[in-house]
């Protein structure tokens, strides 16, 4: 028994020596670094300063804004209808009615009366010194075939050959104004450009009055009948009234 406790004290001693050892062998260094020292500055003011202090501005007066927070709206968006195409009905194309030509009148022609009316190519006038053919040298063909000459109102009048009983048969009676009164009611403005043989009428005494044409011009029912009257309703009839102006000439 004695020896066991002998054994345990001897151990116990054992282990403190080695202990005691071990620290010999690492000794601590002491902290030998220096205490830091504050230094103190002191500044000496001679005199409090003058300057007048910036005022603090008096907020009490101006309230704060509360700033007030809209609740954001709660919304669903509903989705657009896509549109349904409307289908645009094709207008239907209107006919335009084809006007009817008008149908000059064809011309009553009797022995009894004067509406035959008809034409002498200005060609025929060809002798140079006549004042028939002077006249021709200023008058132009229209787009009828008729020869018409400008008078001095700057009408145009249709160059005729007349009976020396409507306009005179003197050479200076050439480029005299004539208007010829229709009983249609249109009036024919004309000028006399030949005198015919006859006082009233042509050969055939059934005619007072020759339109003076280029032939290569005419309509084919003017050329086919030998009578204007197939060109226009205008020439139409009898004359109602027959006016020559002694002071009213073409010059030439």
């Amino acid at each position: 028994m004695k020896r066991y406790f002998v054994l345990i004290l001897g151990l116990i001693i054992l282990g403190l020596i080695v202990s005691c050892n071990k620290t010999k062998e690492v000794p601590q260094e002491p902290d030998i670094s220096p205490t830091p020292t504050i230094e103190l500055h002191l500044t000496i003011i001679e005199a409090c300063p003058t300057d007048t202090p910036t005022p603090v501005p008096d907020i009490s007066s101006t309230p704060t804004p509360t700033m007030t927070v809209s609740p954001t709206p709660f919304f669903t968006v509903a989705p657009s209808p896509t549109p349904v195409p409307t289908s645009t009905p094709t207008p239907k194309p209107t006919k335009t009615p084809t006007p009817k030509p008008t149908k000059t009148p064809t011309p009553k022609v009797t022995k009894e009366d004067h509406s035959y009316k008809p034409y002498e190519r200005y060609t025929m006038l060809s002798r140079k010194s006549s004042n028939q053919y002077k006249l021709q040298q200023v008058a132009v063909t229209n787009e009828h075939g008729f020869r018409m000459c400008k008078d001095p109102n700057g009408e145009w009048r249709y160059c005729v050959a007349m009976g020396t009983a409507w306009a005179g048969g003197q050479p200076e009676d050439i480029g005299r104004c004539i208007d010829i009164y229709m009983e249609n009611g249109a009036v024919l403005k004309c000028c006399l450009g030949d005198v015919k043989s006859t006082p009233y009428y042509g050969k055939d005494h059934n005619d007072f009055v020759e339109f003076i044409v280029d032939e290569t011009k005419l309509q084919k029912n003017v050329k086919a009948h030998g009578d204007v009257s197939y060109e226009s309703p205008d020439f139409v009839g009898e004359a109602a009234k027959i006016v020559a102006y002694d002071d009213l000439f073409i010059r030439f």
